[in-house]
């Protein structure tokens, strides 16, 4: 995900459809795939693939327990690169709905719940109202 996105200068969402669509078509995703993605850091850069994928339309999951899952299972892995074939996806216009403005945020403690999702020992400075997971 980091070849098409750069959390400073894109405000940490993908900088456009057409940067996702680049590097969906080199990891060699079409129309109708049903796309996993994992990790092994916490899932946090697995949910940040998911969130990017599924607001543009890509049927897409996160595997449970990430890579170190898939090792405990007994699975293999793989030392080399995979070299897909390039892919034909056509990524659709993301929704807006999943996307809070600052007005949004700035009204949720009397509408609803703020969550800051930073872990609790970055959990300084916050904004009002808003709670620590």
């Amino acid at each position: 995900m980091t070849d098409c996105c750069t959390a400073r200068s894109a405000g940490g969402r993908c900088s456009s459809r057409w940067k996702l669509q680049a590097a969906a078509w080199r990891w060699g995703l079409n129309d109708g795939d049903r796309v996993v993605v994992y990790d092994d850091n916490e899932g946090v850069p697995a949910a940040r693939a998911w969130w990017l994928l599924r607001r543009h339309g890509v049927d897409v999951r996160v595997l449970d327990g990430g890579l170190r899952a898939w090792v405990r299972a007994g699975f293999r892995l793989q030392r080399s690169d995979a070299a897909p074939r390039r892919g034909q996806i056509s990524l659709t216009d993301a929704a807006g709905a999943d996307v809070a403005s600052i007005d949004d945020a700035a009204t949720a403690p009397q509408r609803g719940v703020l969550i800051d999702a930073r872990a609790p020992q970055h959990y300084r400075g916050t904004v009002p109202g808003s709670r620590c997971c």
